[in-house]
């Protein structure tokens, strides 16, 4: 997950490395200082939360323990159809 592609001061880039530690890298030591502050379990949490929510087609898991987490956030930013013409209704000439 990223923060403006690192352009501004508080911007950061959080990496999930295991499913309870994160790798974080920050413009600035203020940014990595708010980042420590928050509790490293909530913290975690929220990311995996996120990760999961944004995938949109697969999310895996060594064991089948965290299988309710998945299915309840997977996709849940849905697809949606437009009335745009696609190649197939429109044939070429």
């Amino acid at each position: 997950m990223t923060t403006d592609r690192l352009m501004y001061d508080k911007s950061h880039i959080v990496v999930p490395i295991s499913p309870t530690k994160l790798f974080i890298a920050a413009n600035n030591k203020n940014t990595i200082e708010g980042l420590r502050r928050i509790d490293a379990g909530k913290l975690v949490a929220q990311c995996n939360d996120r990760i999961v929510r944004q995938a949109v087609k697969y999310a895996y898991d060594n064991s089948t323990d965290q299988l309710t987490f998945i299915s309840r956030r997977l996709a849940l930013h849905k697809l949606v159809e437009t009335d745009c013409p696609t190649k197939e209704s429109h044939p070429t000439k």
